[in-house]
């Protein structure tokens, strides 16, 4: 076995090992943007993916900002569990005392992953959303917990179930708005290869409505939908979608879209391209979110296996990529 090789498994190992240590902000030089988010998770590393931010003018249990992710060392899904963390200036995160929030008992071919924040405003209550798959069954469950503090959370409950499909990645992804008294769903049907949509007045019974399916094409080759994004900001729905080639060098990139009615949308155009030589050299799912200096986004990525998120700040939700373009040691992609 070469050098390197054995150095990276070493690497990895350690990297995984639990480790409930208090946060430290770390930001790495070099190879990382300024604004690497250096949130050291519940197992002692930084390598952290599937964010969800929250922004809110006025606070909510004391912070402007909250944050979902998942640990996931070395691509390893056993630390792929539901994680919580705020800010106050969206660069400086503290974890809850409590991450993760929920960890499978059985974890062999079954996990956590793909975690939503969404706020009740009728309720006042921050809800965690997270996605269990069960490939040996080929079942998976959206859950939900909810917290009117931040700090205590309640008992995780079924919100969404597929068991009868045979097929454990129609629920990929979720991404939830709730307004008007309303929920309102996207999920990623893999085999469908499109986004399907539903609402529910509750969040635990669902009426289905219709399916988007996009064309994601760039330079020639085509891209199909796998972890997404989606806000309603400035009277149009957003989306945010992290696409993966039919051929599996194909980069992984992020696609901008929008729509008015949720029916009819834009042709997708590329939002975020991978930087080759840099941590960023797959991009993966990421969050888009509107402040009072612009929009945010908030990107989860990875490089021979480590993954991390990082942050792009723009005028404009689809103003990402010349910024990135022009960034130092950009291969130019």
């Amino acid at each position: 076995m070469k050098l390197k090789t054995i150095i990276a498994a070493l690497a990895c190992i350690l990297l995984a090992l639990p480790s409930c240590q208090d946060d430290a902000i770390v930001h790495p030089s070099g190879e990382y943007y300024t604004d690497f988010l250096g949130i050291t998770n519940c197992y002692g590393n930084q390598e952290n993916v599937h964010p969800k931010v929250l922004y809110f003018a006025d606070g909510l249990f004391g912070h402007h900002y909250w944050i979902a992710y998942t640990p996931y060392p070395c691509g390893d899904p056993k630390y792929e569990n539901p994680c919580v963390a705020y800010s106050d200036d969206g660069l400086r995160w503290q974890n809850v005392s409590k991450n993760p929030l929920d960890v499978p008992k059985d974890r062999k071919l079954k996990y956590n992953s793909d975690t939503h924040l969404v706020y009740n405003y009728d309720t006042g209550e921050l809800e965690l959303w997270f996605r269990y798959a069960d490939e040996k069954n080929q079942k998976e469950i959206i859950y939900r917990k909810c917290s009117k503090n931040g700090k205590e959370w309640g008992e995780k409950e079924e919100v969404m179930v597929n068991d009868e499909s045979g097929n454990c990645a129609l629920f990929l992804s979720p991404t939830i708005i709730y307004e008007n008294g309303e929920y309102h769903i996207w999920v990623v049907n893999l085999r469908k290869k499109a986004m399907e949509y539903y609402t529910s007045q509750q969040g635990n019974q669902w009426q289905y409505s219709h399916d988007i399916a996009l064309n994601y094409a760039l330079e020639g080759k085509r891209f199909f939908p796998w972890h997404m994004d989606i806000i309603h900001e400035e009277g149009k729905y957003i989306l945010c979608m992290m696409v993966k080639g039919y051929n599996q060098q194909d980069d992984w990139c992020l696609f901008y879209s929008e729509s008015v009615d949720n029916h009819q949308w834009t042709e997708p155009v590329i939002m975020l391209k991978p930087r080759h030589d840099h941590w960023d050299a797959k991009l993966y799912r990421s969050s888009l979110v509107k402040t009072p200096e612009g929009y945010s986004l908030y990107y989860s990525a990875k490089d021979e296996g480590h993954y991390g998120m990082g942050l792009l700040k723009a005028n404009e939700p689809n103003g990402f990529l010349s910024l990135h373009d022009t960034t130092a040691n950009s291969d130019g992609q």
